[in-house]
């Protein structure tokens, strides 16, 4: 093993972003990696929209993100 020598300053900040990094890792759902095995774009606006949770604007910016994405078809 190597022993490697730090300023206690640069040792403080490294272990107080390593600790913060735990934190984000930790608090990161599962299921945000999750593949959708929805395909259409219309279920998916019909879904966002019956929700009520989302105005107009979003909507629409989801539809026109929806249309250029080749993941999902019509």
């Amino acid at each position: 093993m190597t022993t490697i020598t730090l300023p206690r300053t640069k040792y403080i900040d490294l272990k107080t972003r390593a600790e913060a990094f735990d934190i984000i890792i930790s608090n990161i759902n599962p299921d945000l990696f999750v593949v959708s095995t929805v395909k259409s774009r219309k279920t998916i606006m019909k879904e966002f929209s019956q929700t009520k949770l989302y105005n107009a604007k979003f909507l629409s910016s989801l539809g026109k993100g929806l249309k250029r994405s080749n993941f999902f078809s019509a």
